[in-house]
């Protein structure tokens, strides 16, 4: 026997007992940073979902670590993005832009810039997605939405890096951010769903602190993640609220939330901002040792490499009959099940 081999035949029984009509089946992986064991993981998301059939795979971002030339960047990129996808029968990844998904380069005025991806550079070789019968994305936005209408979700995929660019002196900048106009974009267009729909949201970097400690200072609260994550509970909370210079209604909203699924951090985290449920997976990459004695997180400890907590990523199955969102884990951690529906988050938040 493999060494993977049992934990593939329990998370393809225990994702099956939670899947059913009405469901969805995916994978969420992230901060797979060009792991040297990333074949392995290909394996057992391919092994897992020969039994489970899964829709997609969702990417928390992170594919890269943002320090080659733009070509090689992008071929690193394309080979890394068509593995993930190829490792299910339905061939679709669904990808969110990661702070280290940009490429070095040196010509740009006063700089040398390791992390660079303007949105046209971005959609190139992300476009792929674009495919899909169920994307809306509008030109070169790093952020995009798929509906499944099936079983009534819609996936909208967050941008969590904003930037500009001065062509006439090549002049880069970028920062941890939501822009104005995919603030625009999600208040009007992501916002409006029917009543019996689910919404389940993703971004890179996490909106609010999370943590007691936070290795990223909060999040994203100077550049809108609060207000973001203020606009999303009230979905949950069917109340009224004023975010964004506009007012929101939600108080005869017949749709919820779910959850809003991120990355970044490289270590499991299941809290939330008032009704709104933020659920992260520690990194694929195994690589990271200092990282397990931190106490800002669940990092799962220990990760060996060549056994199987090497690997680390999650099988979820969305459920919005039950309202329940379950992440089955592979590798080092544990399971999580979120009952959505009613949740409340009411421990102190830094």
């Amino acid at each position: 026997m493999g060494i993977f081999d049992e934990e593939r035949r329990k998370t393809a029984e225990d994702t099956l007992r939670a899947a059913g009509p009405g469901t969805l089946a995916f994978v969420f992986v992230t901060d797979s940073h060009l792991s040297d064991s990333g074949e392995d993981t290909w394996e057992n998301i391919h092994a897992v979902d020969n039994t489970v059939g899964y829709r997609f795979v969702l990417h928390g971002g992170d594919f890269l670590n943002g320090c080659n030339p733009p070509k090689l960047t992008a071929r690193l990129y394309g080979e890394e993005a068509a593995a993930y996808a190829a490792s299910i029968r339905s061939n679709k990844l669904f990808p969110v832009q990661g702070n280290h998904d940009g490429y070095r380069d040196e010509t740009y005025l006063r700089q040398s810039v390791s992390e660079a991806k303007p949105d046209p550079w971005y959609h190139n070789i992300t476009r792929f997605v674009d495919a899909y019968p169920e994307t809306v994305r509008h030109g070169d936005d790093p952020y995009y939405y798929a509906d499944f209408q099936d079983v009534k979700v819609r996936l909208a995929v967050m941008c969590s890096m904003e930037y500009t660019f001065d062509p006439s002196t090549k002049d880069y900048r970028h920062w941890f951010g939501m822009r104005q106009d995919q603030i625009d974009w999600f208040c009007g267009e992501v916002l409006s769903l029917p009543a019996g729909w689910t919404l389940l949201v993703c971004s890179h970097v996490q909106p609010v602190s999370v943590h007691l400690h936070d290795i990223m200072e909060g999040g994203l609260p100077e550049k809108g993640g609060l207000e973001f994550a203020e606009l999303l509970a009230a979905v949950n909370r069917k109340d009224r609220i004023h975010a964004f210079g506009r007012d929101f209604d939600f108080t005869e909203c017949g749709f919820d939330v779910a959850c809003l699924i991120y990355g970044h951090v490289h270590g499991d985290c299941d809290r939330g901002y008032r009704e709104l449920p933020m659920i992260t997976t520690a990194s694929q990459t195994a690589y990271v040792p200092q990282l397990w004695d931190m106490e800002i997180g669940g990092f799962p400890s220990p990760r060996t490499v060549g056994e199987v907590s090497q690997d680390c990523w999650d099988s979820v199955v969305l459920d919005p009959g039950t309202k329940t969102i379950s992440f089955f884990r592979f590798g080092a951690g544990e399971d999580r099940v979120i009952q959505y529906d009613g949740f409340r988050e009411d421990r102190q938040w830094n």
